[in-house]
């Protein structure tokens, strides 16, 4: 599953890599959570892109919004155009979740899971294939939300966890988020296998357990080996 990422891209930066501005109030975040407002890239128009925001998590059917376990964070793509709750915003609603990386645990046999970042090796941000519904908030008001869309990890990240969100490349973009598409072609698009050697992925602090935390520090690594963080200059940037 993915139940953590970050996403801490300049403006600037992120213009570049999905043709748009980030919406406003938009503010760099290394510890995004379940029910938080995130950001996302759809296409109002055929070739158009255009940023906003959504809370992540959709409400499972009969249910009111309350509390975590009312839930449902992410859809199994192998599953995701029979599930009566994603169904219609596959056919018409798909929409682009923009991320610097996520988090995954790799469950110990004594004592907490450890946490692992994994991110492209080139420091380019990810874009993971998301559904877009509307969800009722306890107080009646109306937003938009989304699922993300998750898949078997590629072969070298299953020791970490079994699963992972499903990066959709470049080169697909235009057919996942196109509204005139179906969802078999969007579908089709987003099972590009991902590159296992464009990711990468090493341990981090236990303190992104905590979603209080939230500064650069939770993405550094925290063994030896692995590549300085303050490396990588696209994160942060302006």
């Amino acid at each position: 599953m993915c139940g953590r990422f970050a996403l801490a891209l300049g403006p600037r930066q992120f213009r570049l890599r999905f043709g748009c501005p980030p919406p406003p109030g938009w503010r760099p975040r290394w510890n995004v959570t379940p029910d938080a407002e995130i950001v996302i890239v759809h296409a109002p128009a055929p070739g158009l892109r255009e940023a906003a925001w959504a809370r992540w998590g959709l409400v499972r059917p009969g249910g009111h919004g309350r509390g975590r376990g009312a839930l449902v964070i992410n859809a199994r793509i192998e599953t995701v155009a029979g599930r009566p709750l994603f169904r219609r915003a596959l056919a018409r609603d798909r929409v682009l979740v923009p991320a610097s990386g996520f988090y995954e645990w790799q469950k110990a046999p004594r004592g907490p899971a450890r946490p692992f970042f994994v991110r492209r090796r080139d420091g380019l941000p990810l874009a993971l294939a998301a559904v877009r519904s509307e969800r009722r908030l306890p107080d009646g008001r109306t937003v938009a939300a989304v699922a993300i869309l998750t898949r078997e990890a590629v072969a070298g990240l299953r020791s970490v966890h079994p699963r992972m969100p499903v990066p959709v490349p470049p080169e697909c973009w235009e057919t996942w988020l196109d509204p005139d598409r179906t969802g078999g072609d969007a579908l089709a698009a987003a099972l590009v296998p991902p590159v296992e050697a464009e990711l990468e992925w090493y341990e981090v602090s236990r303190r992104v357990n905590d979603p209080r935390e939230d500064d650069a520090d939770l993405v550094r690594p925290c063994a030896e080996g692995t590549p300085a963080w303050d490396d990588l200059p696209l994160f942060g940037g302006r």
